[in-house]
């Protein structure tokens, strides 16, 4: 069966899921989700909504998609048995401290690893499914190739994203809203700086540089289901219950027709909400469809180009469009730059009121308040009765429930009930779940009731049909999962630097025999490069673990192996599970780094690192409760990867005519700061966006026995030197601009 997967930001939006023809909701409690700026739900109304989306056959899968620090344990556990005594029917899981206590404390609800977990290829998959997930929420960057062999060679579910808000970052996984406003993404507090305007350093190109279009994908459904997604999920839990009606109800009527869509289908999407005229995402569209560098936020449908202005601000279109007040609008100048919008005023005669309007612009509508829903009910067919013996009896049913009443009345001393009067009082839903569709009914004798006895059996038999209805209920059977024993590491040291290098001239005989572990993030993953930078560390290449970028395709994943075979790497650093599946194939050492985002000591016990760093956005007191964490102390501080062409977004070039050179690139925010762009290339490129001030707390770890993850990234070989002389000394490195980070404050 294709589920269709609608969010849920409230109860309004989740009634609107229900009444367009959901099979499932996700939705967060009031802390601990990826949206924590919705309204949500409580741990004291989630038993009720539950209990309402499973009274229409609708699935509840609560989001629990955050990280979790130590102090937070005991709330999420809270959190979790709330969940399980309402009988939900999945928890999405991003932290793996979260699954551990769902396994323990819910072990009948089924986990599924949330987008931001990472899982983008079969590799990363296989890791999710042994530690007991049974669904996979892909990433988005996942592509058709990824998506066939999860399907072939592991046994879960696969869930995907087919509408809504997509994220420039790899997986949602982002550090920028962190660590420039403070807001982490991590935790459900992203204030979107990636939606801002930002200038390229060396090609001065100047737009919405990390703004990525709205996805849609009415159209790919089919081939998605045929490479093996089970479900299709919209994203918005921060959007409109009208959004909500708009986009589950067209995507369940492509669905239901056969996967067959119309134009009319793709304008409806468009009038929910639509960022940059959609993109088909990374299976089916390139840079420059991915990316929405000239308008941002709403540009709705199209109603057509200015043709004519006039003085008294009204303006007259290329085509016939039916506006109203109170519509939202948009301008477009004529090469489809934002200009302005508003909302339309006045109407007359064809003509609408937009004083800022020119002949030549586009007008676009982005909202109409027109719009309602009709909440769902269930259908309830009655036959009552009251024999010769005055037993009034009632069967009220279902397509799948039935409960049947009945009631000794008295002789009428007065006028006796009529037909009417019965039926009236027995019908009489309310705003209860359930409309009376078919009714008939007889009676025998003169018998009497009074008006309350009739209303107290109606909520009796609805009430007890509630039940059987629920009894009736489809639990999706959880599977068993390997639950391993896990012996967890003794992680006991301390004092240890490990350095990040690029490439083999960073190294010196100083950094060699002085730093405990290098960590190599080649430019280039090619077995030559990696063997030169082995051969030049000599006896000491064992202290050597090879990064590996976050986000890797299949053809990607070969290339890995083969350099793995080849050159005997003895570890590796992992920023995604699929590394840690690697690490764990070919017994390797493996290094947990900052993309695994550790906040807390029980993710440690399922990855079983040799060496971990703790999450960036943890305060010193915060790292020092995770035994021996290694802690990022210098060095420009990995925001966000990238699975676009940067190169092909700025320079307008492509692969064959690559614009990309050692110095990569820079975005500039509307203050100056400058935000470095490089690149790592295996088949396919990626990029990472790092942190425009140099992240140093050389004055703050001096007097700690913390151990220290210095990334050299643009230190030449003697610079390297001296950084890690003044860390292993206790100095204070001589920096222009530096930040602590959240070493102090840290995060909400």
């Amino acid at each position: 069966m294709t589920e269709i997967l609608a969010p849920a930001g409230d109860l309004i939006s989740l009634k609107a899921a229900i009444a367009s023809g959901a099979d499932a909701v996700y939705l967060g409690l009031s802390a601990f989700n990826a949206r924590i700026k919705a309204e949500n739900f409580t741990a004291d109304n989630i038993a009720e909504t539950t209990r309402y989306c499973h009274l229409f056959g609708v699935k509840v899968y609560v989001a629990v998609n955050i990280s979790v620090k130590e102090s937070e344990i005991p709330e999420v556990e809270k959190l979790i048995s709330a969940c399980s005594d309402a009988k939900v029917d999945a928890f999405i899981v991003s932290d793996l401290a979260v699954l551990d206590i769902a396994k323990k404390l819910a072990p009948s609800v089924r986990l599924h690893a949330s987008t931001q977990f990472g899982i983008c290829n079969a590799e990363g998959a296989k890791f999710a499914e042994s530690v007991g997930f049974s669904r996979v929420v892909l990433s988005r960057e996942a592509t058709l190739e990824e998506i066939r062999r999860i399907r072939e060679e592991t046994s879960l579910e696969i869930e995907y994203f087919v509408h809504g808000a997509l994220c420039v970052a790899f997986s949602g996984k982002c550090l920028m809203s962190s660590f420039i406003n403070g807001g982490s993404g991590n935790r459900g507090r992203c204030l979107q700086p990636c939606r801002l305007q930002y200038t390229e350093k060396y090609t001065g190109k100047t737009g919405y540089l990390l703004s990525t279009s709205d996805l849609c994908l009415i159209d790919k459904l089919k081939e998605l289901a045929d490479a093996g997604v089970s479900s299709f999920k919209i994203e918005g839990r921060l959007r409109r219950p009208e959004y909500v009606f708009k986009t589950v109800s067209t995507y369940k009527k492509v669905i239901d027709s056969g996967f067959i869509v119309d134009e009319n289908d793709v304008k409806i999407l468009q009038s929910a909400y639509n960022r940059g005229n959609f993109t088909q995402g990374y299976s089916f569209d390139d840079t420059d469809k991915i990316l929405s560098t000239t308008t941002q936020g709403n540009i709705g449908v199209s109603a057509g180009r200015i043709t004519e202005t006039f003085k008294d601000g009204f303006v007259k279109t290329d085509r016939i469009s039916d506006f109203k007040k109170g519509q939202g609008y948009k301008l477009l100048d004529e090469k489809g730059k934002e200009v302005s919008g508003g909302i339309i005023t006045e109407v007359r005669n064809g003509l609408i009121f937009v004083p800022d309007g020119k002949k030549g612009y586009e007008i676009r509508i982005t909202s109409d308040n027109t719009y309602s829903f009709k909440e769902k009910k269930i259908p309830v067919d009655i036959r009552f009765g009251i024999d010769a013996r005055g037993v009034l009896s009632a069967v009220f049913g279902t397509n799948n429930a039935s409960v049947e009443i009945s009631r000794k009345l008295d002789k009428a001393t007065g006028r006796p009930l009529d037909y009417e009067t019965v039926k009236s009082a027995l019908t009489k839903t309310g705003d209860g779940v359930f409309i009376a569709k078919n009714v008939e009914g007889s009676l025998s004798g003169d018998f009497f009731a009074p008006r309350s006895t009739l209303n107290e059996l109606r909520r009796k038999a609805l009430s007890e049909l509630e039940e059987e209805i629920l009894k009736n209920y489809n639990f999706n059977e959880k599977r068993d999962y390997f639950d391993r024993s896990i012996i967890k590491k003794p992680l006991k040291y301390n004092n240890l630097v490990a350095v990040e290098l690029q490439n083999k001239a960073q190294l010196s005989d100083y950094l060699l025999k002085n730093s405990d572990i290098i960590v190599y993030f080649p430019d280039d993953f090619t077995v030559k490069t990696v063997k030169d930078f082995l051969n030049a560390c000599g006896s000491l290449s064992e202290k050597v673990f090879l990064k590996l970028p976050v986000n890797a395709r299949e053809n990607d994943v070969k290339i890995i192996e083969n350099i793995i075979e080849q050159t005997k790497a003895e570890g590796l650093y992992a920023d995604n599970p699929y590394v840690v599946y690697l690490a764990k194939k070919y017994n390797l050492k493996l290094f947990a780094g900052a993309g695994l985002n550790v906040y807390n000591e029980k993710c440690l016990s399922y990855f079983e690192p040799d060496y971990f760093l703790a999450s960036p956005e943890l305060t010193r007191s915060e790292s020092e409760k995770l035994d021996s964490a290694f802690i990022f102390a210098y060095g420009y501080l990995p925001l966000m990867n990238l699975s676009h062409c940067v190169s092909k977004l700025v320079s307008g070039r492509g692969c064959e005519k690559c614009a990309y050179t050692s110095k990569g690139f820079a975005y500039s925010d509307r203050k100056g700061y400058e935000f470095r762009i490089y690149r790592n290339r295996i088949k396919n490129c990626y990029f990472t966006l790092y942190n425009s001030k140099i992240h140093d707390i050389s004055s703050k770890v001096c007097d700690t026995s913390f151990n220290l993850y210095l990334n050299m990234l643009q230190c030449d070989g003697e610079k390297s030197a001296k950084i890690l002389s003044d860390f292993k000394n206790g100095r204070v490195v001589d920096v222009a601009e530096r930040t602590n980070g959240h070493f102090v404050k840290g995060v909400l």
